[in-house]
């Protein structure tokens, strides 16, 4: 999969999903994580995520598991196909 061209932009109400991994006693696992209603700024190919409480994340756009998904749409904002 290639990076979408991105632009400077910033997206509300979006729902973002990412994955975080943990390595414990020798074994490497993963957690996945679901937000909603969160405020998504875009810049030099990596996304600040600002959630609804307050918190947030940075991630590079084409990390992967990483997927933001614009109100009502279905595909993820940030995948070309």
């Amino acid at each position: 999969m290639t990076m979408m061209s991105v632009a400077e932009s910033v997206k509300e109400n979006c729902t973002v999903e990412w994955l975080e991994w943990h390595r414990s006693s020798g074994r490497t696992f993963v957690e996945h994580h679901r937000q909603e209603g969160c405020r998504v700024e875009v810049r030099d190919g990596y996304a600040s995520v600002t959630f609804a409480d307050g918190g947030g994340l940075w991630k590079k756009v084409d990390a992967r598991g990483f997927r933001w998904y614009e109100p009502g749409r279905k595909r993820p904002a940030n995948k070309v196909n």
